[in-house]
């Protein structure tokens, strides 16, 4: 059997045309095969290309494709068991399908787009989903929540291949440490995550992966020093101290946890790759056949690779389709067909992104009010108390505190002179909890929307020459607005392009030299810096909050734009800041000052009501006392003179206390 030249960088393998790997395949397996072969197999070139052969030499690259293999809907997962579901049934995944756009990758720097989408982008952007548990997420937003996650600042497409499937494996790390329905789809699937393991002494063994012809051994390094005892019962790990001079028995308990702990780290697990592709595969068989179940693991490497031969196949033949198609002449109603269906998609695209908007909107108005909600809750208990501190100085200056605490018990629902006096002029209640900022400037409202949710005025325009409804949207305003109440003699800045965001830190001392945060009520952005050194109570209601580092634009530097090339889209801050589910919502000086300020004005009236209730209270007691009182009363009258009473006697307290005196008793 001939095979064409392998890479340089892999030793060339000739299996004689009768090889003895070839008796593991049934006849109909190996005729397929053999006539693949002759035309040169699709997935054996793939994995000579220079950059496989860089990427197959990585532990965090197999541990992807393996990871993915088992996650969607692939070759692995396809006869799993009777009725099993992969966690992304949506996905197609083959090793060499994606291999076919990390070829692209390495040699143009991007993908072409085909019909279907970029296999690469769809796995990255449910990776992103499922590890925010965030559904809305899209792949613009793939930079900010993964350098967050990684705490680091890396444009993922300007890395190299090697450094992306390096992210990606600490990316699949944290969704299997802290994704919920990963861990779920993991429990009841755990034999599918096993690798097969074939041991070879008690410190080595050998793990067969589903991606073709990988073999991988893995080594455990012991401690080269010390050995840890621990007792192995659990009734050893107490032991009795008896204390002589107090005479006193004394039961210690032992925690060897951290001992375990420390113990355990000192072993270490290392990842050697044997077989890269599947060329050094069947080297490695007729090296040793015996080195794993070479009689169970071919068949199924060279029925993936018939699998996916096919797939690429099939693939193939459907790209010159839309080639033929534009050259030919094409008929009115094949043009008519080609506008309603671009006219449908437009229209899917449109709703989609208005549902998307408002579920946003909805969200972040939930989170605002939540907040709001706690920062009134510490407002209005601190003026309870103020008001009940002031309260009781005003009744030991003005008199003795008991003959006016019945004094008022006994008055009406109105306010009286004293609770009027504390609300006017207490010093305690008075006082601001949350400081008044200084007086900020009227601007127009911002959206503060993030890109992939902005309607502008091209998609607009696309949408009426379509004829598809907008349901009155208009264009919304990319601009966002600076206003920092520790910056009081600065106004409101409103910047929408990278040169005003720059001509604004450079006029005002870099003033964008350190971390913002927007609030997400009156939607403003203020330094991060003035909030911390801030003693407002919206320290009390929360910590994790989504700070923004925008360019540090020193006033030095000079920037001449003219021989730069086009300047890419302006990425504003609410594109630089984490989802809102992944931080807490902040509430600025400004409006919870407004807040308290509310509170204030709605105090005396519920001081008002309280009273209103307290003395219909005290009523209803009173009035039940003497319905009690008077039916004592009337008790003891019958039980005196049986005959002469009748059985029953008014429920009215207001009848009983006007009536003369019951009828027969002189």
């Amino acid at each position: 059997m001939k095979r064409s030249s392998v890479d340089s960088d892999v030793e060339s393998f000739e299996p004689v045309e009768t090889g003895d790997w070839e008796d593991f395949l049934d006849e109909e397996t190996l005729s397929q095969w053999n006539k693949i072969n002759h035309g040169g197999v699709w997935t054996t070139e793939l994995q000579r290309e220079p950059f496989a052969l860089e990427l197959s030499g990585r532990w965090d690259y197999h541990y992807v494709i393996c990871w993915l293999y088992k996650v969607t809907n692939s070759f692995v997962t396809m006869n799993y068991t009777e009725g099993f579901k992969p966690l992304w049934r949506n996905i197609k995944f083959d090793e060499f399908a994606l291999l076919q756009e990390l070829r692209q990758i390495a040699n143009t720097g991007h993908i072409r787009q085909s019909g279907n989408g970029s296999l690469y982008e769809t796995i990255r952007l449910q990776m992103l989903k499922l590890l925010t548990n965030y559904k809305a997420n899209r792949m613009t937003d793939w930079d900010n929540v993964i350098n967050h996650q990684l705490k680091r600042d890396a444009e993922f497409v300007r890395l190299s291949l090697v450094d992306q499937f390096e992210t990606l494996y600490r990316v699949v790390k944290l969704i299997e440490a802290k994704s919920a329905a990963f861990r779920n789809y993991l429990s009841n699937n755990l034999e599918l995550f096993q690798f097969v393991e074939y041991p070879r002494d008690s410190e080595r063994s050998l793990l067969v992966l589903p991606n073709v012809g990988i073999i991988i051994e893995k080594k455990l390094t012991k401690p080269t020093h010390g050995n840890l005892v621990v007792p192995v019962k659990l009734k050893n790990c107490s032991i009795r101290l008896w204390d002589e001079s107090n005479r006193i028995l004394e039961l210690v308990h032992l925690d060897y946890s951290n001992d375990i702990q420390n113990y355990l780290n000192t072993f270490k697990i290392e990842y050697t790759i044997l077989t890269t592709n599947w060329d050094t595969f069947l080297k490695e068989f007729s090296k040793d056949p015996s080195l794993i179940d070479f009689e169970q693991w071919i068949p199924i490497y060279i029925e993936h690779q018939l699998y996916a031969n096919r797939t690429l196949s099939y693939k193939e033949k459907e790209k010159p389709v839309p080639v033929l198609l534009g050259k030919r002449k094409r008929s009115s109603r094949i043009v008519a067909r080609e506008e309603e269906t671009r006219r449908r998609d437009v229209e899917n695209r449109w709703y989609e992104k208005l549902d998307e908007r408002e579920y946003y909107l909805k969200t972040r108005s939930k989170l605002v009010a939540k907040q709001s909600k706690r920062i009134k809750d510490v407002v209005w208990r601190q003026m309870w108390q103020n008001f009940e501190l002031d309260f009781k100085d005003q009744r030991l200056q003005n008199g003795h505190p008991d003959q006016l605490a019945a004094d008022t018990e006994t008055q009406n629902d109105a306010l009286s002179e004293l609770e009027i006096k504390v609300i006017q002029n207490g010093p305690r209640f008075n006082a601001r909890i949350i400081g008044i900022p200084p007086l900020r400037t009227d601007t127009e409202p911002t959206t503060e929307l993030p890109s992939e949710l902005i309607i502008d005025q091209d998609e607009l325009d696309e949408l009426n020459s379509l004829d598809v409804p907008t349901n009155g949207e208009s264009a919304d305003d990319k601009s966002w607005v600076f206003q920092c109440p520790g910056e009081p003699s600065l106004p409101a800045l409103r910047i929408s392009s990278l040169d005003e965001e720059e001509a604004a830190s450079q006029t005002n001392n870099n003033l964008f030299a350190t971390p913002i945060v927007c609030c997400d009520s009156c939607l403003k952005w203020q330094h991060w810096n003035c909030v911390q050194n801030s003693d407002s109570v919206t320290q009390i209601a929360g910590r994790n909050y989504a700070t923004v580092q925008l360019g540090n634009y020193a006033s030095s530097r000079r920037t001449s734009r003219k021989h730069q090339f086009e300047e890419q889209d302006y990425k504003r801050p609410i594109d630089k800041r984490p989802p809102l589910t992944e931080s807490t919502p902040f509430i600025c000086a400004y409006c919870a000052s407004d807040l308290e300020t509310k509170l204030r004005s709605q105090f005396a009236p519920e001081l008002k009501a309280i009273k209103q209730a307290a003395k219909q209270q005290a009523e209803e007691r009173k009035r039940l006392k003497l319905l009690r009182d008077e039916k004592k009363r009337q008790q003891s009258l019958q039980d005196q003179f049986p005959t002469q009473f009748p059985t029953q006697f008014p429920t009215n307290p207001d009848a009983l206390s006007n009536q003369s005196n019951p009828s027969g008793f002189t």
